[in-house]
């Protein structure tokens, strides 16, 4: 009968507690997402001249004998001086056997013919071109709107994502703490603001679980919280305590079979 206890408190009052946490998520992400803007946004900038950093296997660049490192200086006759040059030139050729200059290392220019696969209408060869990465800063308007699009994003990318599971009955899309401790621990080692950007991308994730209306999380309470707002009388405290120990027990299942397949991947 303590008035000061969680249940006792008026429905407006619980309602706010338990968006708390998942709201402080994205306060989180935001602000991370503000401070690199201002900082500076990494962006990968192709290379000059068109280098070679990965080659796919069984493209044509693989099976023509292409290597990391080798330099494209000329498709079709005409001269390349980055990706978008070579893609402009590689693109409307598929399936047509395609001249390609190449140098590697110190010696002389090879040719080498190539014919680009087709897909989704457009010719590849199967090539990864080499990039620098930069930070260019946002200003303060662009830095804010960002804080607040870029979480939204990411969680409508996180719903399409949950979509995708339930259609395909699958969990390869699910990640455990194992695996989340890899992500980082390889984000760190890049630098702050990647470090951080994962910091941003786990705290929306997170915010967005605990929001889902499943039993044992902050959206099933809400769930029940909403019910108790509509028909203005309190859910089964016993039904609700064996709804909610359902969801956990299937959330640690869950649980273990991906932190099993992380360590064991």
């Amino acid at each position: 009968k303590d008035p000061e206890i969680f249940p006792n408190k008026p429905l407006f009052a619980r309602i706010i507690t338990i968006l708390a946490g998942p709201l402080a998520n994205y306060l989180t992400a935001s602000l991370i997402v503000f401070g690199i803007a201002l900082y500076g946004w990494p962006q990968q900038v192709p290379v000059s001249p068109m280098t070679v950093a990965k080659v796919s296997k069984d493209s044509p660049a693989d099976k023509a004998g292409l290597k990391e490192g080798d330099v494209i200086l000329k498709a079709n006759g005409k001269t390349v001086r980055n990706v978008e040059e070579l893609i402009a030139v590689t693109s409307p050729r598929a399936e047509q056997a395609t001249d390609y200059v190449i140098r590697r290392d110190n010696r002389p220019l090879m040719h080498i013919s190539m014919t680009p696969k087709r897909v989704d209408e457009r010719g590849i060869i199967g090539v990864t071109a080499q990039s620098k990465r930069i930070y260019q800063a946002m200003s303060l308007s662009d830095a804010g709107k960002a804080a607040f699009t870029l979480p939204a994003n990411l969680t409508m990318a996180q719903i399409y994502g949950i979509a995708d599971l339930i259609r395909n009955r699958s969990t390869e899309g699910l990640t455990g703490p194992v695996g989340m401790g890899k992500i980082v621990a390889e984000q760190a080692q890049k630098g702050v603001v990647e470090y951080l950007s994962m910091l941003m991308l786990l705290s929306v994730a997170l915010g967005f679980f605990n929001l889902l209306p499943f039993p044992a999380l902050d959206g099933g309470r809400l769930t029940f919280l909403v019910y108790e707002m509509i028909t203005r009388r309190r859910p089964n405290e016993r039904f609700e305590a064996l709804v909610h120990m359902m969801g956990l027990v299937f959330l640690i299942g869950v649980l273990i079979l991906v932190t099993f397949r992380d360590v064991m991947g």
